[in-house]
C-alpha cells in the first residue's frame, strides 16, 4: 500500500538562510551553520527560506559556478522565486527582495533538485564573496524520490481520488484541476493499492476524469507519459475504439492512447502493443519521445519505436470517454504521469524486446521471506578457496 505523503516529500526540506558577519565579513548561513556541507537527494525539494530581515539587502540565489570570491553564474533548473509569498520571475525576485523586508509573506527559492546535477553554488547577486564556497552536492536514490520530479507536470495517483500532486513532487508547476464522471475506485488483486480509478466503457455511461491544461504542452520536445492499467475489455461495448487518454476536443494535433478494435491493439499514435497481452493483467506503460523518435516500453521492455515528430499544443485532457456516451475505456489506472521536457528512461543502445528498466510491482517473485529472498549482498565472508560436502549423516 502507499506510503503516507507524496513520494519524495519526506527527503524534502526547509533551510533557514540567514545572513552574519560573525567573521568580519557578510556571509549566508543555512540554519544557523556557516558552510555547511550539505548532501540532497536528486528529486526532493529544497526551500531556502530567507524572510529573515538580516536578507534584506542581499538577494540570494543559486549558482552553477564557485561564488567564493566573485558574484554567480545564475542556476535555474528546476528553481521557482517568491516574493511576499507569491511566484515571480528571477528579475522581479531581485528588484523586489528589499522590498519584501516589510511583508508578511514567505521570501526565497523553491528548488526541485534536477536529475542531472552533481554540485550547486550560491552567491549573493549584490556583494561578492557571501557563498564562502558553499557547496550543495546531490546524489540519486530512486528509493526515496523521483529524480526526474522537476519535469513531471502531472501526478494523480488515483488512491481513491482523481487529485493531481504535481505542484508537490516540483516546485516549478502547480497542481492541476481535475475532475470526474460516473468512475468509481476499486482495484484488481494485482493492482497497486486496492483503491485505483476503475472505468467503466459500457456504451451509454463511459467515465472519465478531466485534467485541466497545463500538463501536455509539449511542443516538439522530448516526453514522457507513464501509467499502470489492468483492461478489463477492447475496445468500448459499442465495439468502438476505446479513448483511453485525449484531449477534450479532437481537433488539431493531439496526444493519443486507445484500445483499437480494427487492429487488437493497445496503441499510442503511431506505436503499439497487442491488446490480447494487456487484457485481464496490471501492466506499465511508457511512451515517450526523444527528438524525432517515440518509443513504447511495456513492463521495462522495450517493445515499439516509430517516427514522433508532431508538434503539441496546451491544451485540456481526459482519461476515458471522448464524447456524452462514446468510446470509453474499461479498464483500471494507477500513477499517471507527465514529465514535460525530458526521455525519462534511456534506451541508448537497446532493440526491441530488450529490458530496459526493472518496474515495481504489487507481487514481486522474490519475497522477503523465502531463501531467495535476499534483495541485498550477504554480510557473511564469501569462502573462494574451497567447498563443502554434505554426507546426510544425521548431526
Amino acid at each position: 500500500s502507499a506510503a503516507p505523503g507524496v513520494f519524495g516529500s519526506k527527503v524534502s526540506s526547509t533551510i533557514a538562510v540567514t545572513v552574519s558577519n560573525a567573521t568580519g565579513n557578510n556571509k549566508y548561513y543555512f540554519d544557523t551553520v556557516l558552510n555547511p556541507t550539505l548532501a540532497l537527494i536528486r528529486g526532493a525539494t529544497i526551500t531556502f527560506d530567507t524572510t529573515d530581515s538580516s536578507n534584506n539587502s542581499h538577494p540570494f540565489k543559486l549558482s552553477s559556478t564557485n561564488a567564493d570570491s566573485s558574484g554567480g553564474t545564475e542556476y535555474t533548473d528546476g528553481v521557482k522565486y517568491y516574493i511576499n509569498g507569491s511566484s515571480v520571475s528571477g528579475s522581479d525576485y531581485v528588484s523586489n527582495y528589499a522590498n519584501n523586508g516589510g511583508g508578511t509573506g514567505f521570501r526565497g527559492i523553491k528548488w526541485t533538485v534536477p536529475h542531472n546535477v552533481s554540485t550547486t553554488y550560491y552567491y549573493c547577486t549584490s556583494h561578492s564573496g557571501m557563498g564562502e564556497d558553499g557547496r550543495l552536492t546531490s546524489t540519486t536514490d530512486d528509493t526515496k524520490a523521483d529524480q526526474f520530479a522537476w519535469k513531471c507536470t502531472l501526478a494523480i495517483p488515483f488512491t481513491g481520488n482523481d487529485l493531481d500532486y504535481s505542484g508537490v513532487l516540483n516546485a516549478t508547476t502547480t497542481n492541476k484541476s481535475t475532475g470526474s464522471d460516473n468512475v468509481a475506485f476499486s482495484g484488481p488483486g494485482d493492482m497497486f493499492y486496492g483503491n485505483n480509478l476503475k472505468l467503466t466503457g459500457d456504451g451509454s455511461n463511459n467515465s472519465r476524469v478531466t485534467i485541466a491544461s497545463g500538463s501536455f504542452g509539449f511542443g516538439t520536445g522530448d516526453w514522457t507519459i507513464e501509467f499502470w492499467a489492468h483492461f478489463t475489455a477492447v475496445g468500448d461495448q459499442g465495439n468502438r475504439n476505446a479513448r483511453i487518454l485525449t484531449p477534450s476536443s479532437e481537433s488539431g494535433t493531439y496526444v493519443q492512447i486507445l484500445t483499437s478494435t480494427s487492429n487488437a491493439t493497445v496503441q499510442l499514435n503511431n506505436l503499439d502493443i497487442p491488446n490480447g497481452e494487456c487484457l485481464n493483467r496490471t501492466r506499465h506503460y511508457v511512451f515517450q519521445r526523444s527528438g524525432t523518435t517515440g518509443e513504447l516500453i511495456v513492463d521495462g521492455v522495450l517493445v515499439d519505436t516509430g517516427t514522433e515528430n508532431r508538434d503539441f499544443p496546451d491544451v485540456a485532457y481526459q482519461i476515458g470517454r471522448y464524447d456524452g456516451t462514446n468510446g470509453g475505456a474499461s479498464m483500471y489506472m494507477a500513477d499517471f504521469r507527465v514529465y514535460n521536457g525530458i526521455k525519462k528512461y534511456s534506451t541508448t543502445g537497446k532493440t526491441l524486446g530488450d529490458p530496459i528498466f526493472v518496474p515495481a510491482s504489487p507481487s514481486p517473485d522474490i519475497r522477503p521471506d523465502s531463501p531467495s529472498g535476499v534483495a541485498f549482498k550477504s554480510k557473511l565472508t564469501e569462502v573462494t578457496d574451497g567447498s563443502v560436502s554434505f554426507d546426510g549423516v544425521s548431526g
